[in-house]
């Protein structure tokens, strides 16, 4: 009879005699035995072991648990947590056990699952009358972002993350910091850590941050060199709008503002939207503006402790520029329209010892001077945000103190004769696509084409054709004659009476506005 065909009682009995290396090596042989074998391994794996001499006497045993955890045996350990039901039953030998498998050596993702699940069927064992065992797992888990290279797996973040929340929903973990002492029960705890908090420490980690501002972790600073969590992200350089909507789930206020004794060099003052829209972090801001961060005028200060007026509504427009995310910003302005913003609101500002009110129209069509754009899409943009303003009840008609409406502020920045204004171009654009014939200047670009025309024969009479002068006027003629092409190739006659006078002009015209414009030869 060949060994591998030996009869399984045979086998059984002589397993018995082998000690553990000869039993291993017999279950070697063929598949057959591996699993003939298996009880017999169970039951070597959970009987109770000698314990050391130090300890007890040597005829006291102590659980396998203890026993394997004493010795390192770290197979042993992950094989009694998930295949068997053995645990210490004196108090103090579990926390000695949980001790052990919480160190380093043993601080592996299945290992410390399983142990969580082992200590909640007996309840979670206090240490030392203070923190529970769930709470010193959750700091050790957060304080480990990443597993230890032996233990590395794909999926580690994953099955951290489920861990984190089981900790957290199911046993009441404490999500906050814990006091930092050099003589720890845990050997973890032996080693400097960081007065952080785990909402500072976890920025990086937004799933996590998420669950422990969900349950209960606090969100005001107890170090007076850090900020609160909420003013930290507000402050950051990269948005991190998700993080921000979890502190104000969680009951953050979203009407706070940046404390006084911040430095004047770090920050913007005033309301956290103030701070979010400079930054022009507009998802933070809507979700700031959707748990109820104030749109009304306030009074802010500058840097030089001067007040001022602040309305949200009027610095999201006025950051409105080509190349930044016009649609969001788009979608921030409808969403405070949402929650009530008055677009009628005027600001109060004091320029050269005269007071003016200023409109959201007003701002909606200003030219950025301070850096370069591309003036078409400028305007086009700019056009977009007019639009919405009036399609949300912007009042055109609303006067400033010198009794003027929207148009005639407009005007009143124009040079007579000159190139058609900033604002008067993106006005007419809004006017003529969205058929707004009460905002089409029709009869002040007529007038000024006229006066245009006027001033390029006079200048002509005195100048070559390549002065600057001349180079100057040529194009304002030609921008102003592209605007009454515009008029006339989108209004209908019977609609906008000024159109056939304009026709007329044109018609008229043609020829000398040719030649001027070096179409024909004189």
């Amino acid at each position: 009879m060949s060994f591998p065909r030996m009869p399984n009682e045979l086998v059984l009995e002589t397993a018995l005699y082998l000690d553990d290396r000869s039993l291993y090596r017999l279950s070697q042989t063929c598949w057959r035995y591996q699993n003939l074998l298996h009880g017999e391994f169970h039951a070597r794996a959970i009987v109770d072991r000698p314990a050391s001499g130090e300890r007890a006497e040597d005829t006291a045993t102590i659980p396998a648990i203890e026993w394997a955890v004493n010795k390192d045996n770290f197979l042993l350990v992950r094989y009694l947590l998930t295949q068997c039901e053995t645990w210490p039953n004196d108090r103090g030998a579990t926390r000695e056990v949980l001790q052990r498998i919480s160190d380093g050596d043993y601080f592996e993702i299945e290992t410390i699952t399983e142990i969580v699940a082992k200590v909640a069927d007996k309840g979670i064992v206090q240490l030392r009358g203070r923190k529970d065992y769930a709470t010193i797992i959750l700091h050790e888990l957060l304080a480990r972002k990443d597993q230890e290279k032996r233990y590395a797996t794909t999926d580690y973040p994953a099955k951290r993350l489920k861990l984190i929340e089981t900790l957290l929903f199911k046993h009441r973990a404490d999500p906050n910091e814990l006091e930092v002492q050099r003589n720890s029960h845990f050997s973890w705890y032996s080693h400097d850590r960081t007065s952080r908090s785990w909402l500072h420490q976890t920025i990086d980690q937004p799933e996590v941050f998420k669950l422990l501002a969900r349950h209960g972790a606090d969100q005001i600073s107890t170090s007076r060199h850090e900020r609160d969590i909420l003013c930290t992200l507000l402050l950051r350089h990269d948005e991190k709008a998700e993080l921000v909507r979890a502190l104000l789930k969680a009951g953050a206020k979203p009407n706070q503002a940046i404390p006084e004794d911040e430095p004047l060099w770090e920050t913007v003052k005033g309301p956290w939207l103030r701070v979010a829209i400079t930054r022009q972090h507009y998802k933070t801001a809507m979700a700031l503006v959707e748990f109820g961060a104030s749109l009304q005028l306030c009074t802010i200060k500058n840097d030089a402790g001067e007040e001022s007026q602040y309305l949200p509504l009027h610095h999201v427009v006025s950051l409105c520029k080509p190349g930044e995310p016009l649609q969001v910003q788009m979608d921030l302005i409808s969403l405070f329209f949402r929650h009530r913003a008055n677009p009628n609101a005027f600001t109060l500002t004091c320029k050269k010892g005269s007071d003016t009110k200023v409109h959201a129209l007003d701002i909606a069509v200003k030219e950025r001077v301070d850096e370069e754009s591309l003036e078409g899409q400028d305007i086009a943009d700019r056009a977009k945000i007019l639009n919405l303003l009036l399609a949300h009840g912007a009042d055109p008609t609303a006067k400033d103190l010198k009794g003027r409406d929207f148009l005639q502020r407009c005007k009143s920045n124009h040079v007579e004769g000159d190139r058609l204004g900033f604002a008067l171009q993106v006005v007419m654009k809004v006017a003529l696509d969205h058929g707004r014939t009460d905002l089409l200047p029709a009869e002040f670009v007529l007038e000024n084409t006229k006066t245009t025309v006027l001033r390029f024969q006079e200048i002509l009479k005195k100048k070559t054709q390549l002065d600057p002068a001349i180079v100057y006027i040529r194009q304002a003629l030609a921008d102003n004659w592209k605007m009454l092409l515009w008029i006339l190739n989108t209004v209908k006659f019977q609609e906008f009476p000024i159109a056939r006078e304009v026709y007329r002009f044109m018609h008229e015209n043609q020829v000398e506005v040719a030649v001027l414009l070096n179409i024909l030869p004189y």
